[in-house]
């Protein structure tokens, strides 16, 4: 049977909402500041599952902890710009957050192919 499309939207908003609470509240501890050192290797895993960030049982933490203190300091400019409630409040806010892996999976291929 197929999922309503409504559902499938509200989930996904509901995933990215819960992604920017989670990196404002990152940011605003300042925790990208020390590449995510002072997070457990549990917080790591989860925060890069959520996010779409390479989480593997082959990825080292500290590659994990790197993605995330990368993903982290790119998103930090539009929280200072926007803010964390226009970005939850605004459809456009939450379809960025929620369309960050595929650019990212974008990007990586992009740099494997030109290299």
């Amino acid at each position: 049977w197929a999922l309503p499309s409504m559902w499938i939207r509200y989930r996904l908003s509901e995933i990215a909402k819960d992604i920017i609470l989670d990196d404002a509240d990152l940011i605003s501890d300042k925790l990208h500041l020390d590449g995510c050192q002072s997070l457990t290797d549990d917080e790591v895993l989860n925060a890069c599952a959520l996010r779409g960030l390479p989480c593997k049982l082959d990825v080292p933490q500290h590659v994990m902890r790197k993605c995330l203190a990368n993903h982290l300091k790119m998103v930090e400019p539009l929280f200072q710009t926007v803010g964390k409630t226009a970005l939850i409040k605004n459809p456009e806010g939450t379809t960025f957050f929620s369309h960050l892996p595929a650019i990212r999976y974008q990007l990586m291929r992009s740099e494997a192919s030109s290299s």
